[in-house]
């Protein structure tokens, strides 16, 4: 009997290897091919502020804070 169920299994499995993809799933495979294959784009942006130390005063001062 385990004999036979394991037969039965490795039948089984052999036809779905041997089974060939259908056109809805070659379909997916290229559209996963496409899309991996799209280029990728990044940007890196760096910003600075420098501020003058009379500049922090006025302001510090405006908003009625000690000088600085």
């Amino acid at each position: 009997m385990k004999k036979l169920v394991s037969i039965l299994l490795i039948g089984l499995m052999l036809i779905s290897t041997l089974t060939g993809c259908g056109a809805n799933e070659l379909g997916y495979l290229n559209l996963a091919k496409e899309i991996s294959s799209l280029t990728q784009y990044g940007f890196n942006n760096k910003t600075s502020i420098v501020l003058s130390k009379d500049l922090v005063a006025i302001k510090h001062l405006s908003m009625g804070l000690s000088k600085v």
